[in-house]
């Protein structure tokens, strides 16, 4: 059984590529990736993602705050972001998939929400992936770790995991948690962060998604993103 849905619910097409913010072992196989992101009320995020050969990619990212304005100047990230990915092992009937990659993207400064937080980058990072049939459709199952690159002097490794179920043909629910290792010393379940997404498959090629970050407001006001993804062979 392939990886489970790129476009959502039991008709996908392509592997998914997240959890909700947090990675799969996914890959657009044979396919080119287009992400158009809002998150919150005033941050774009605009990337593409190039298939190099059949396990690995390679994607840029670029980052537009306070894009919609609110009476603040619009401001873009000197530099784009980076995003490497490179599948080591493809799902079999007893095993999962195994990705290793690396992503730069850092999306918004959070500190006005709660805190002192930041939400960080990925880094490099590891997933693995399995879905299952079952009575109630499709499940995937994933988990990974990452290693954030902004410097932190409480910086260390993180752990994250979660399920994606399909709701019926079209439309899937996600769910994912990750322990927040720089924010949460004492890897706390309490302390870390929870988020939930929709996802509807618009067609074969596209998908719309609707994602809720920190539903239980641990570290900062819970925020939406609104997520738009075209895979299709283009270059």
């Amino acid at each position: 059984m392939d990886l489970f849905a790129g476009s959502a619910g039991k008709n996908y097409f392509y592997e998914t590529q997240e959890i909700v913010l947090y990675p799969t072992a996914g890959m657009a196989t044979n396919s080119d990736l287009f992400n158009i992101s809002f998150f919150g009320d005033d941050i774009l995020v605009i990337s593409a993602e190039k298939l190099l050969q059949k396990d690995l990619s390679v994607g840029i990212s670029f980052a537009v705050k306070n894009f919609l304005g609110n009476n603040s100047a619009v401001s873009i990230k000197d530099y784009p972001a980076i995003r490497v990915k490179y599948r080591l092992l493809n799902e079999g009937k007893s095993y999962p998939a195994i990705l290793l990659g690396f992503d730069s993207q850092t999306y918004l400064d959070l500190s006005i929400h709660k805190g002192s937080f930041y939400h960080h980058s990925i880094g490099p990072f590891i997933a693995i992936s399995k879905a299952f049939s079952w009575q109630m459709g499709i499940i995937g199952v994933h988990l990974g770790a990452n290693f954030p690159i902004e410097y932190n002097k409480n910086r260390r490794g993180n752990f994250f995991f979660g399920i994606e179920q399909t709701i019926n043909q079209s439309v899937s629910a996600a769910f994912e948690y990750s322990f927040e290792g720089d924010s949460n010393l004492n890897g706390k379940i309490p302390d870390g962060i929870t988020n939930f997404g929709l996802k509807y498959s618009i067609d074969r090629n596209a998908t719309f998604s609707l994602y809720l970050i920190d539903i239980f407001s641990t570290k900062m006001s819970t925020y939406k993103v609104i997520n738009l993804q075209f895979i299709a062979k283009i270059f």
